[in-house]
């Protein structure tokens, strides 16, 4: 006599929930899987972009961003180290420089006409 084991039906209706289980499981992962195939393109190519920007030749003082209202460039009219300084008194000064010129300070010329003294 041969003996047939068949399954009883409360093993076919485990496995077949078991089934149903792993195969949204699989479904899950494979959606997962899309998402992240395509973040890792975007990533890509954004390092891409930020490869090619750093080679690129631009000016050091280029911005990115241009300011709506800049400030304007150079200290302001009255301060500073030299905002009130008086010439020094005949007293304060120790020495006296003699400069002499070899040429015309304005177009180079070795040969100088017209010269006056001035203190």
């Amino acid at each position: 006599m041969m003996s047939r084991t068949r399954n009883k039906p409360s093993q076919l209706n485990m496995k077949e929930q078991r089934i149903a289980e792993l195969e949204e499981q699989l479904t899950r992962a494979q959606v997962t899987i899309e998402k992240l195939k395509k973040q890792i393109e975007l990533l890509q190519a954004e390092n891409e972009a930020l490869k090619r920007a750093g080679k690129r030749q631009a000016t050091p003082f280029a911005r990115r961003k241009r300011v709506e209202h800049p400030k304007k460039p150079g200290r302001k009219a009255g301060q500073g180290r030299f905002r009130r300084r008086q010439r020094p008194t005949p007293e304060q000064v120790h020495e006296t420089k003699v400069a002499e010129l070899d040429g015309c300070p304005e177009c180079g010329g070795s040969r100088l006409e017209d010269v006056h003294e001035h203190e």
